[in-house]
């Protein structure tokens, strides 16, 4: 991956920014890799050389990096900093995990912390303040350090978030608004039954992906929630002066009943609302490589 000083910045800066130390040591896959799309993972390999970032997509990463060394100073008997953990799976593939903090108990009973910062709006528009890609991604972690270390039993999963974008202003003014700028959040432990099953489920996903792009198949698609899918909705407003609408339909013909059901005496407007693939139009950087995001667009050209 290339990245462009497209911020001028003085040389000594833009290399301590564009500087990337992650290393997944000697393995095939992590989590933070099988919890996302097999078509991007495989398109990002095949590209890796050609992909270009801006110096500025660097910014919420170095924070991240900074509160990871910041938190290193978690101390004290029976806890482990940054402990990358591995595990050659019956797939073939050898697994692998960095866990951010593990804090031991009586018994060999742990418990695992993984370190986010994020926007305000996680909290807001994810149940618990937890998006499910989170849960998912810890709930792995805690199958390769059960596997890697059979003497071990994770207890709870936690997640410690840090609002960048967190305001005192809003948080008075706002219940549904986080209530400090720094929150240790519980992360649902599932069984081991499920946790296994979506581990395999994943790897045999991302191996699939692998296999179709090395014989040339077209790779499997990204389902909407991959690609950060807003769906086209016919909104029907009481008139052309109304500022919210009253009902949001998924098609033209389900908004025209709805309103005729209304008694709105003809004075109703729709407006169509088109669907979005946020994160192919805006974040993923091997979109123009892509066959299914180049589809969509033909597509909706055709469709204007």
């Amino acid at each position: 991956m290339q990245v462009k000083n497209d911020l001028n910045l003085l040389e000594p800066i833009f290399e301590a920014l564009a500087n990337d130390t992650y290393d997944a040591g000697d393995s095939d896959i992590t989590p933070s890799v099988w919890i996302d799309s097999p078509r991007i993972a495989q398109l990002t390999k095949a590209h890796k050389h050609e992909i270009e970032e801006s110096i500025s997509d660097k910014a919420f990463s170095l924070l991240g990096t900074a509160v990871h060394v910041m938190l290193e100073r978690a101390a004290g008997n029976g806890v482990i900093t940054e402990e990358r953990v591995f595990h050659d799976h019956s797939s073939g593939l050898r697994l692998s995990g960095a866990i951010d903090l593990q804090i031991l108990e009586e018994g060999d009973i742990e418990k695992i912390v993984d370190y986010k910062t994020s926007s305000v709006w996680t909290y807001i528009l994810n149940e618990s303040g937890l998006k499910p890609e989170w849960i998912s991604q810890l709930n792995s972690y805690r199958y390769i350090l059960e596997k890697a270390k059979p003497e071990i039993k994770v207890s709870a999963l936690y997640i410690l978030v840090i609002f960048r974008d967190w305001r005192a202003s809003d948080a008075k003014k706002r219940t549904d608004y986080p209530q400090s700028p720094i929150m240790q959040i519980e992360v649902p432990l599932w069984t081991w039954k499920e946790t296994e099953a979506y581990v395999n489920e994943r790897l045999e996903l991302h191996q699939n992906a692998a296999y179709s792009a090395l014989v040339g198949q077209r790779l499997p698609d990204c389902t909407p929630e991959e690609m950060w899918e807003q769906r086209e909705k016919f909104a029907v407003f009481k008139n052309s002066t109304a500022k919210r609408a009253m009902k949001l339909c998924n098609s033209k013909d389900e908004a025209i009943t709805w309103a005729s059901n209304q008694n709105l005496n003809g004075n109703h407007v729709i407006h169509h609302r088109p669907g979005k693939r946020t994160r192919c139009e805006d974040w993923c950087k091997v979109s123009q490589w892509c066959d299914q995001y180049k589809e969509y667009l033909e597509n909706k050209d055709v469709n204007i």
